[in-house]
């Protein structure tokens, strides 16, 4: 079993491997921060409607995109995209497969154009879930 452990499956440049994060890594730990900035705001309050906010996903919801339905062929144009299906869990304790809503929106400052990941804000009527206790 440890032998099966120590193949490495994929070749990843040097400059990788000491770095320690993907990009993708990167981003779901930015928006995992930017979550628990959110719930620490709100002060850990009671969730209004459990049955609605989530608790566990997937990375690629986060941004989002989908490993289930992802658009082909794959290109910088489609690595997001509105309405990506993704696996979730809610507070209450139910799964489910969804659509993830994103606001194709940019936000501009200081002249820089950036994109919003779909966890910064809740979606609009219509979606079965909420990033927020709200």
């Amino acid at each position: 079993m440890i032998a099966l452990l120590s193949v490495q499956f994929s070749v990843q440049p040097d400059w990788r491997k000491k770095a320690g994060f993907t990009l993708i890594e990167l981003l779901a730990v930015i928006a995992v921060i930017a979550i628990l900035r959110r719930a620490v705001a709100s002060g850990y309050q009671r969730l209004q409607i459990e049955g609605e906010t989530l608790m566990v996903f997937e990375i690629p919801a986060i941004s989002p995109y989908s490993w289930h339905d992802p658009p082909r062929p794959f290109s910088a144009a489609n690595a997001v995209f509105n309405d990506a299906r993704n696996m979730v869990s809610f507070v209450d304790g139910h799964a489910n497969y969804i659509r993830i809503y994103w606001n194709t929106n940019r936000l501009s400052s200081g002249g820089v154009s950036y994109i919003t990941f779909a966890a910064d804000y809740d979606p609009p009527a219509g979606y079965d879930y909420k990033w927020s206790a709200d």
